[in-house]
C-alpha cells in the first residue's frame, strides 16, 4: 500500500532543509536507519518505508509504504481501502505561512 501527501504550506527555499533536518532528527532519535540525499529523506523499518522531500517549488511531499496490508473491503466496496484522489498534489503549496513561506 502507498500513500502519498503533499503540503499546502509553501516553503521557502531558505528553509527548505529545516524540515528534512526535522524528519531526520525524529526518526534517528526512534533508532530508525535514516537515508538522507539533497533534497529527501528516506526511513525503512521492518515492513514499512517513508519517503519525504522538499523540492525546488516549495513543494513538500511525503510517501509512505507499508507492505504485509491485508484490505479488509468487503464484496460491496465497503471498508479497507479506499481510493484517495489522483490530483493530492493540485493545490500542493498554496498557503503562504509567516514561517515557513519566508
Amino acid at each position: 500500500m502507498i500513500a502519498e501527501q503533499a503540503a499546502r504550506v509553501r516553503i521557502a527555499s531558505r528553509r527548505g532543509q529545516e524540515p528534512l533536518d526535522l524528519v531526520q532528527a525524529l526518526w534517528t532519535g526512534k533508532g530508525y536507519p535514516v537515508e538522507r540525499n539533497e533534497g529527501a529523506v528516506e526511513v525503512r523499518g521492518s515492513g514499512f518505508t517513508l519517503w519525504f522531500a522538499v523540492g525546488v517549488n516549495g513543494c513538500a511531499k511525503v510517501r509512505a509504504t507499508l507492505t504485509d496490508v491485508t484490505d479488509t473491503t468487503d464484496n460491496n466496496g465497503n471498508g479497507g481501502f479506499l481510493r484517495g484522489p489522483l490530483n493530492y498534489a493540485d493545490q500542493c503549496a498554496t498557503v503562504d505561512d509567516p514561517y515557513w513561506s519566508h
